[in-house]
């Protein structure tokens, strides 16, 4: 019969990291997609539309820093 050893920490590593790169290597275009189209709607310029919300929001913000609401 021939005796199986035990793996050492190293090999057991080794396969761990076999298994887990096996597996962000499938599920890589996945991740690249919705990352580049989060990317896309978050890092996009403000279209016409947006303006209003952007300059009430901005107002509103001056006003609570003019009224010093930050402090307590």
């Amino acid at each position: 019969t021939m005796a199986t050893r035990k793996m050492n920490m190293f090999e057991k590593l080794a396969n761990m990291a076999g298994v887990i790169f096996r597996h962000q290597k499938t599920q890589f275009p996945r991740r690249y997609d919705l990352f580049t189209k989060v990317a896309k709607r978050e890092l996009a310029p403000p279209n016409r539309a947006d303006f209003p919300q952007i300059q009430k929001d901005y107002s509103s913000v001056m006003k609570f820093i003019e009224a010093k609401n930050y402090k307590n």
